[in-house]
C-alpha cells in the first residue's frame, strides 16, 4: 500500500482540504456569533484568516519538501511565512499587486488590523482596552461581518 506522503500531489490535496475543513467550521461558527457576541466573532476571525492563507499557501507554494515536513511540525515551526506575507503572496497571484490589507491600520488606536486581532486572540492589555472602547465600533462590524474584507484583494469583486 502506497503511503499519502509518497504522492506529494495527493498529501498535498490532503493538506489544503484539512485546513479548508478547519477554515469552513470557523466560518460556520462565526456567522452564528457575529451579532449575539462579537468578542468571540473577532478572536475567531483571526484564526479564520490563519487558516484560510496558511491553507492556499501550503496549496499552492509549498515545496514537496515543505509538504512532508507539515506533518511533523509543531505550534513553533508553523512551516510557511508569517500572515501577512502569504496574504501578500495570495493577492500578487490573483493580479492586485503584492500587498495584505491586514496591515490596514485600524483608525480608533492606529494599529495593524491582524495586530488589533491578534491582541484579542492573546489577552494582550490593549484588548481589555478594546472591549471598553466598543469592538463594534474598533473593527467596524458590518464591513468586517461581510467577510468580504478578509477575502484576498480580488476576491473581494465577487
Amino acid at each position: 500500500m502506497t503511503s499519502v506522503l509518497s504522492k506529494p500531489r495527493d498529501y498535498r490535496l490532503l493538506v489544503g482540504a484539512r485546513y479548508l475543513d478547519a477554515s469552513d467550521r470557523l466560518l460556520n461558527g462565526m456567522k452564528a456569533q457575529h451579532q449575539e457576541n462579537p468578542f468571540h466573532f473577532l478572536v475567531t476571525l483571526r484564526s479564520f484568516i490563519e487558516y484560510t492563507r496558511r491553507g492556499m499557501w501550503f496549496l499552492v507554494w509549498a515545496s514537496n519538501d515543505q509538504l512532508r515536513k507539515a506533518e511533523h511540525l509543531t505550534f513553533k515551526q508553523a512551516g510557511s511565512p508569517s500572515l501577512t506575507k502569504m496574504d501578500a503572496m495570495i493577492n500578487k497571484a490573483m493580479g492586485a499587486g503584492k500587498v495584505s490589507h491586514l496591515t490596514d491600520l485600524v483608525d480608533v488606536v492606529n494599529e495593524p488590523y491582524i495586530d488589533c486581532l491578534h491582541a484579542l486572540t492573546h489577552g494582550n492589555p490593549v484588548s481589555v482596552r478594546f472591549i471598553a472602547m466598543d469592538l463594534t465600533r474598533i473593527f467596524d462590524m458590518p464591513r468586517t461581518v461581510s467577510l468580504r474584507s478578509l477575502l484576498p484583494t480580488k476576491l473581494r469583486r465577487c
